[in-house]
C-alpha cells in the first residue's frame, strides 16, 4: 500500500497557501464571508431521471442533495448551455464496477442561495469522485 499526503491543516491555513494555490482554494471554498452564487466546475450528473414536475426536476434533485448535506435550498437555478458544452468531455460514469448513473448526462449550472455560504460544494452522482463540484463566482 502506498500513501501520498496531499496536504493538511485547517481552512485558514489553506487560504494562506502561496499563489496560484490560494486562488484555486478561494474559488473552491468561496471568500471568507461566503458566496451566494456558485457555478459548476465539473458536470452535475443527476442521481435520478429528470422529470418535468415534482421532486425529480433538476432543481428538486439539487435541493434534495443540499438537504441531505443539511444545507439550505438553492433560491435560483440557471442552466448554462455554453458551460454544459465545455464540460461534455468529463468522464461521467464508472467504467469498472459500481452503479452507473441512471442518465449519462452532465449539466453546467449556476446556483444562487438566499444567504452567502462557504464551500466546498459537491452534489449529485459521483460527487465523492469529483463530479458535481461548484466554485464560488462573483455576482
Amino acid at each position: 500500500m502506498q500513501l501520498a499526503l496531499a496536504g493538511y491543516g485547517d481552512l485558514p491555513s489553506l487560504r494562506k497557501l502561496p499563489a496560484p494555490l490560494n486562488h484555486q482554494i478561494e474559488r473552491m471554498l468561496g471568500p471568507t464571508e461566503g458566496a451566494r452564487v456558485w457555478e459548476s466546475a465539473t458536470p452535475f450528473v443527476p442521481p435520478r431521471f429528470i422529470k418535468r414536475a415534482g421532486r425529480n426536476t433538476l432543481l428538486g434533485q439539487i435541493n434534495a442533495e443540499l438537504a441531505s448535506r443539511e444545507l439550505p435550498p438553492a433560491e435560483k437555478l440557471e442552466y448554462l448551455a455554453d458551460l454544459t458544452r465545455s464540460l461534455r468531455h468529463y468522464v461521467r460514469r464508472r467504467n469498472h464496477g459500481g452503479v452507473p448513473p441512471l442518465s449519462d448526462i452532465g449539466y453546467g449550472l449556476r446556483l444562487t442561495f438566499a444567504e452567502a455560504r462557504n464551500g466546498p460544494l459537491t452534489l449529485g452522482y459521483a460527487a465523492h469522485f469529483g463530479l458535481g463540484m461548484f466554485h464560488a463566482v462573483d455576482a
